[in-house]
């Protein structure tokens, strides 16, 4: 057995103290008066003789977590319970290792692995909410998924074709393995694939169109932007729930040096201004109201009188002038161009827009700047 000299030296020297401690429960702060910190050890309570006072001091310290430990293989080795032997002294150093690096953890930023060491997602069993077959395919894609996560893309494309040949005419197989295409920069592979997808699926397509139409992009293939840019507003008018009439889809997203911008299409046009297009400048949001410039692709009434003379062939088809309108604060807006000949291509639109946001965007209310009252509009 191991004997604690210097413990019980102190404990010893301690309790020969002619003095009288005060004991408490130790809840109050020190800086109230005796009367209100009641039974306080530390700051002055009811005063109790010494022995009392270590028989307190032991019980209250020894639900302190990593102390608790010492004091009670202290305590075994001093009243002969327990040897005090080297592997409780090893397991003692271990627990204040671990306090130590609990009490560092949250200041010091571990170094990421080199190598990512995802590994395979466990089987999909079948059961009440997975049928048989969607469970064996989830299975089929499971170390494609693996790569996936590990951002591998060029080495995960690979395992989804494989995966695909025993799935080849599955919409779920088809779209995750164009977007893994896509990701590995393949992207005539993938429109092949999202192509296959939609041919397949004419319910819930949005984000299957949008990832086509942004592949015809990357491509310059503008031509068949625009032809699958009308295949989505017809599906949107024939009801597909993910291609919302009222509230518009996003179809494209731009950023530049200052600001993100989301552009929302409008199948059906929009509100009282007729709006087609609808470029929303999150980056320029305003932190104390809330409003969010934008600039809109509209077909205001008032124009449409002067297309239909200069048109009447186009007006009588029911095609209509355009303009491009900004609302950068909410209680003003100005016409940045107009388009007399009707809905201009969304490559020309697009551009017109960027060369707009080249321009000076305000920021109504700049972060750190206190709030102005504003009783302005919120986005329609």
């Amino acid at each position: 057995m191991i004997f604690n000299v210097g413990g019980v030296f102190y404990l010893g020297f301690e309790l020969s103290r002619p003095r009288t401690i005060s004991v408490g429960i130790g809840l109050m702060p020190a800086t109230r008066t005796k009367a209100q910190r009641g039974w306080n050890p530390c700051n002055g309570g009811i005063p109790l003789p010494v022995p009392w006072m270590a028989l307190y001091c032991v019980l209250h310290i020894w639900y302190a977590s990593a102390v608790r430990r010492f004091l009670s293989i202290l305590l075994a080795g001093i009243c002969g319970i327990a040897p005090l032997g080297v592997n409780a002294q090893a397991d003692f150093m271990q627990q204040a290792k671990n306090v130590s690096w609990q009490q560092n953890d949250a200041t010091v930023q571990r170094t990421p692995p080199e190598t990512c060491s995802a590994t395979t997602p466990a089987p999909v069993m079948p059961g009440p909410n997975i049928s048989a077959y969607a469970a064996g395919r989830e299975n089929a894609f499971a170390a494609a998924y693996a790569a996936t996560h590990c951002h591998d893309y060029v080495g995960a494309l690979p395992l989804y074709r494989k995966a695909l040949s025993d799935y080849p005419d599955d919409p779920r197989a088809l779209i995750l393995t164009a977007e893994a295409a896509a990701k590995a920069n393949q992207t005539e592979e993938a429109i092949t694939l999202f192509q296959r997808a939609l041919a397949r699926e004419s319910n819930f397509t949005w984000s299957t169109r949008i990832a086509l139409m942004r592949a015809y992009m990357s491509l310059n293939r503008w031509e068949d932007f625009e032809s699958e840019r009308a295949d989505t507003r017809r599906a949107a008018l024939n009801g597909d729930r993910t291609l919302s009439q009222k509230d518009g889809y996003p179809i494209d997203t731009l950023r530049t040096d200052t600001t993100f911008v989301r552009v929302i299409e409008f199948a059906k046009l929009h509100g009282v201004s007729h709006t087609r297009d609808r470029f929303l400048l999150y980056g320029e949001k305003d932190a104390c109201t809330g409003y969010i410039p934008y600039i809109d692709l509209e077909s205001n009434d008032i124009d449409q009188e002067s297309f239909a003379k200069r048109y009447p062939d186009k007006a009588a088809a029911g095609m209509q002038s355009y303009s491009l309108e900004s609302y950068l604060t909410p209680n003003a807006h100005g016409t940045l161009k107009i388009y007399p000949d009707g809905e201009p291509d969304y490559q020309v639109l697009r551009a017109d827009v960027l060369d707009a946001l080249a321009g000076h965007v305000p920021v109504l209310h700049p972060a750190g700047q206190p709030c102005i009252a504003d009783a302005g509009r919120a986005n329609p």
